[in-house]
């Protein structure tokens, strides 16, 4: 069922024509009957309507069952669907009041406001096929085959990103057409802009940009290349034979993951080889913030874009798509490269956790709570040390690594906090993680580390919180250790650390208490204007008394004040003559 879902919504793209062309069927024929007002014309109107209601609702249903295979722009699926559903009401709406014969202004009115809504709802579709430049992209590009001015001998390349990083590059892809390849050799960001830009541009953007995103993959950008699509990292610096960008290029053309699809332009065997030369030669592009010099072909300089999309940097950072991507703070100082996109799915393919500090940060935060019986020290080496220098908070609690480990964890250089509970981890291991000079939080319950690693704790002047319940240390031991080093918070789990926030006073309620600001009232008096009841004549009754335009009246038993509300003004007369 769920493939002919897939199916109907992906008949959007020839249903969406049909209330299109209906409509502009039906502007003639409204011009029409201002020269020739009769009956033919106004039921051809409304049949007309009626179809066009029916093709702008199978429109809008299957246009929302196609954006939900996503690989579009959010943003503009979400105005293009609006703006159709906006299309569809109306048209419901023109095709009832065609059916008005005395009055044809709310027809005219309803049907020149349908095909104002239909200009934007085309644009943006058309955006999202197509991209938003492709209505003007020859006007841009007029000067493509313009004479080449010499080059300046003084140009200086901008800095060169050599291996792919998890960081945000907002390079926009400029260029012109590419030579022969034969002899292709990089020289910096020149090369990239002058020849990979251009064929990235002319044959993959309209398909892999930030505005559509087939197979999870944009090329807009050299940080969009590097965090690849669905099928995993575009391309592998220095490995063009495993390279799926150019894998795919290579591919027969009939096969069906060949890139570009069957019925696209298609690169030239110079184009491909020069793609090949350039991933060999380690995928130079430029680095982050940049400006990419466009080449003289195109005589115009790109300057740096917006980095991409959301989608894009969540995958990459594996954050949440509701944490919106911010810029880092000029003023902090700047933390270490990146982690290679290599480590961090190493991580992750063995199950362990990896996430940022933040999401403009590129310390880490790792741990291995779900493998952790199986994690040993060669486990440990293999998967840290590539991070090393971006590790913040590390987990390695309830694993199997040893004193060999502590070298590699003591040479990490932003480690903050580390976790190492019930872990085979000796005094000896902690005196190699003595030497870090970052670590200011330290995990060890559950260890038999004993009363000997006092004395080394003691000297880890950096350390400001260290935990030791159940590690085999002696009270007497943590009595030292907390009198000679007071600054350090130490948690043996031998007393209740405890905050009084204070109380609150006792609350004291009466029904007496007036509200602020308010005077206390004189208490009404609830004593009867008269001794007699007015209705049987007998003495009141204290029990039965009846409030009655501020004055209350006494009766004898409970049956009188029923007589007393069938006739008050009677009984109150008969009061008064008594």
């Amino acid at each position: 069922m769920q493939e002919l879902i897939q199916v109907f919504g992906r008949f959007h793209p020839l249903v969406l024509h049909a209330p299109i062309g209906m409509l502009a069927a039906m502007a003639i024929i409204e011009m029409l009957s201002l020269r020739r007002s009769d009956d033919s014309v106004r039921r051809a109107f409304s049949g007309l309507a009626w179809l066009t209601a029916l093709a702008a609702i199978v429109a809008v249903v299957s246009g929302w069952l196609l954006a939900r295979e996503g690989g579009y722009d959010q943003i503009i699926v979400d105005r293009h669907f609006n703006l159709g559903l906006a299309t569809a009401v109306l048209s419901v709406l023109l095709a009832v009041a065609s059916h008005f014969k005395a009055h044809a202004s709310p027809r005219r009115g309803l049907l020149v406001l349908t095909l104002l809504v239909l200009v934007p709802t085309g644009h943006f579709g058309a955006s999202m096929t197509h991209g938003e430049d492709f209505l003007f992209e020859p006007l841009a590009r007029k000067d493509l085959h313009a004479p080449k001015p010499e080059r300046q001998a003084a140009e200086t390349p901008p800095p060169m990103r050599e291996s792919p990083a998890a960081g945000v590059s907002t390079a926009k892809l400029t260029g012109s057409t590419v030579g022969a390849a034969t002899g292709w050799q990089t020289d910096g960001a020149d090369a990239f802009t002058r020849d990979i830009a251009p064929i990235l541009n002319d044959l993959c953007i309209k398909c892999h940009s930030a505005t559509k995103m087939k197979g999870g993959l944009a090329l807009h950008t050299p940080d969009a290349i590097w965090l690849g699509g669905d099928s995993g990292t575009a391309l592998e610096p220095g490995r063009p034979q495993d390279s799926e960008m150019l894998i795919r290029m290579r591919l027969p053309a009939a096969h069906k993951d060949h890139m570009p699809p069957k019925g696209k332009p298609q690169p030239t065997e110079a184009q491909v080889a020069t793609i090949e030369a350039w991933i060999k030669a380690g995928a130079p592009m430029p680095d982050v913030g940049s400006t990419i010099a466009a080449s003289s072909d195109a005589g115009s300089t790109a300057t740096a874009e917006s980095a991409p999309r959301e989608a894009l940097e969540n995958k990459a950072a594996g954050i949440s798509p509701e944490v919106a991507a911010k810029p880092s703070d000029p003023a902090k100082p700047a933390g270490p490269a990146p982690a290679s996109a290599e480590a961090i799915a190493a991580i992750r393919a063995a199950l362990a956790h990896v996430e940022p500090v933040s999401v403009d940060s590129t310390l880490l935060i790792v741990t291995f709570n779900a493998i952790a019986p199986t994690v040993d020290d060669a486990t440990a080496a293999k998967l840290l040390a590539p991070i090393k220098n971006n590790l913040a908070d590390l987990s390695l609690g309830r694993t199997k690594i040893t004193d060999h480990t502590a070298e590699l964890l003591a040479s990490m250089p932003n480690l903050r906090r580390l976790d190492l509970r019930a872990t085979p981890i000796t005094p000896a291991g902690i005196e190699k993680l003595a030497k870090s000079e970052s670590l200011e939080e330290l995990v060890l319950a559950q260890t038999k580390l004993g009363d000997e690693v006092v004395p080394i704790i003691g000297g880890m002047t950096k350390l400001s919180h260290v935990y030791l319940w159940s590690a085999g240390v002696t009270p007497e031991s943590i009595t030292k250790l907390r009198a000679d080093r007071p600054e350090l918070e130490v948690d043996a789990g031998d007393r209740l650390v405890t905050q009084n926030l204070g109380a609150e006073e006792p609350l004291k309620f009466s029904s007496d208490a007036p509200l602020p600001g308010v005077s206390i009232a004189a208490p009404a008096s609830l004593e009867p204007i008269n001794k007699v009841c007015p209705v049987s004549g007998s003495p009141i009754n204290p029990k039965y008394l009846v409030l009655y335009e501020g004055k209350v009246i006494g009766f004898c038993c409970p049956n009188c004040p029923k007589q007393f509300w069938a006739d008050p003004e009677a009984c109150l007369a008969a009061l008064k003559a008594k």
